[in-house]
């Protein structure tokens, strides 16, 4: 009788967890599904700001695989984001930094500004690996104690060939908000500076860059954001995505939220109906 009432356990808990594998891959599937072939046809498909807004909150993006790990973290509405440029010679113009803060603006409701009191770090560097080990390593450490990959004997190692590189500084306390968020550009060509400067810059919402996805190309080198990215902004910080979702969480919110959000959005924009 026992072993009779331990098998029919086991079936059960097999069956569970084939039926939640299952609902979890109809999340995932939910993203193969899209047809658009721009970001302007790509805001009006439902399917695809679903997989685009998944592609931008995933732990670890890889395109052959978008999975349900995902990691949401966010600024909260009380914080004031305080930006600090650094660099012996501060290579980009002032100028670039602003357009590219004023685009996201609109959409990230804490207010912006550019202060010495800084919690939103951005440096111009020769050497990236150079800087997390001197000024900001106590935080580095801290912050990237769980990724050995990063960490030899104490010291932070970084891809020579990386010519950007960001982490947060984030809660352990749930929801897990966003308390700070350092930045480094690798000094080179304008060209490659800019793109990591507007890369960074999009990255520190909490979001990821979804310039891995096939509709972009060279999106990564124009001077403005698509509406796509400004989007998908608009709908993470709506108040019915909270930090520390799962993905099924994710999901049911973006169902509620998505149409209402692209027709305020596109009256913002004033774009075509």
């Amino acid at each position: 009788m026992r072993i009779l009432l331990l098998s029919f356990i086991t079936v059960l808990s097999l069956t569970f967890c084939r039926e939640t594998a299952a609902k979890d891959q109809a999340i995932i599937d939910e993203t193969k599904l899209y047809k658009a072939t721009t970001v302007d046809e790509c805001i009006e498909e439902k399917e695809c700001v679903w997989y685009h807004l998944l592609l931008a909150t995933q732990k670890n993006i890889n395109l052959k695989e978008i999975s349900n790990n995902i990691a949401l973290s966010k600024w909260t509405d009380n914080d004031n984001v305080r930006i600090r440029i650094i660099g012996k010679e501060v290579e980009l113009p002032k100028e670039k930094y602003e357009n590219y803060i004023n685009q996201i603006s609109p959409y990230f409701p804490p207010d912006i500004s550019i202060n010495k009191q800084f919690n939103f770090v951005i440096v111009e560097t020769d050497d990236i690996e150079k800087e997390l080990n001197g000024e900001f390593k106590e935080i580095a450490l801290r912050t990237l104690a769980k990724d050995k990959k990063l960490q030899k004997n104490g010291i932070i190692k970084v891809d020579k060939k990386a010519q950007c590189y960001n982490f947060y500084y984030v809660s352990d306390q749930k929801p897990k908000p966003i308390f700070g968020y350092f930045s480094f550009i690798k000094r080179g060509s304008q060209k490659d500076m800019e793109s990591c400067l507007k890369e960074m810059i999009y990255e520190g919402s909490g979001l990821s860059s979804i310039y891995e996805s096939p509709l972009y190309k060279d999106q990564r080198f124009l001077s403005k954001y698509s509406n796509l990215e400004l989007f998908i902004l608009y709908l993470f910080y709506n108040d019915n995505i909270k930090p520390d979702m799962s993905a099924k969480e994710l999901k049911q919110a973006f169902d509620k939220i998505y149409q209402p959000s692209l027709d305020y959005f596109k009256k913002q924009k004033n774009m075509q109906p």
